[in-house]
């Protein structure tokens, strides 16, 4: 079963998907949390949307899921 949904998750990552075919996801944070975000994309020179999809992968990857995120 396991193999099974890893299979199907590297299918799903190696099609690429349009913009409409993407979902946003969001939260609300304090100023703070929104200035350090930015501080850091421009530090590391990479993108907001790219640090989160990091953060997003870590997590998934800590419970057990692929690294799906782009």
């Amino acid at each position: 079963m396991n193999s099974l949904k890893n299979t199907l998750t590297q299918v799903q990552k190696n099609e690429k998907s349009s913009p409409s075919e993407k979902r946003l996801i969001g939260g609300h944070f304090s100023p703070q949390v929104q200035q350090q975000v930015r501080m850091l994309a421009a530090a590391e020179d990479t993108t907001i949307h790219n640090l989160l999809a990091e953060a997003l992968n870590d997590l998934f990857e800590k419970h057990g899921h692929a690294r799906i995120a782009e």
